[in-house]
């Protein structure tokens, strides 16, 4: 029997780290089945999907909190959705401004969507050079919104933002 934990981890970024993680995963007989890690100013970030077995979890936990002292570790445990959903991929691109983000996840939660993932940044607009906001999105949806509701919802937030399904 087994069992998925969802590890989380924010600490100053060095050389080693993920192997640190890693070997203590599978000395504690865990499969690392899923993972979004990144270097953000300085800082490692992640998040880990681990299924272990039962007997080990604990023990797993354990370990892993004690990677280092400057790292913080959060362990959660796995829970399946049992709506049934469709997922959608999404690129999103507009004049950027305060607020963006905030407006999309509540246009989405008005849909009933749940944001699975988002990645974000500005760049600059090739000709003018004015700042945009670009983002790629992952949203679950229930099978009676729909994708095309997403999209006109997403679509009315400001003129200039362009969705599309990828």
């Amino acid at each position: 029997m087994h069992t998925d934990l969802v590890v989380t981890i924010s600490g100053p970024d060095r050389t080693g780290l993920v192997d640190q993680f890693a070997s203590r995963i599978r000395a504690h007989g865990g499969n690392w089945e899923e993972s979004r890690l990144m270097r953000l100013a300085g800082w490692f970030c992640g998040m880990l999907l681990v299924r272990v077995p039962v007997e080990q979890a604990e023990a797993l936990e354990t370990a892993l909190r004690a990677v280092s002292a400057d790292t913080v570790v959060t362990i959660g445990h796995g829970e399946s959705d049992v709506r049934e959903l469709n997922v959608v991929h999404l690129s999103v691109t507009c004049a950027d401004r305060n607020g963006i983000v905030h407006d999309m996840s509540r246009t989405l939660v008005a849909q009933g969507a749940n944001i699975e993932e988002l990645h974000s940044d500005v760049i600059r607009a090739p000709m003018s050079g004015e700042p945009l906001f670009r983002a790629t999105i992952r949203v679950s949806v229930p099978v009676e919104v729909g994708t095309y509701g997403i999209l006109d919802a997403l679509e009315a937030l400001q003129p200039d933002l362009l969705v599309e399904v990828l």
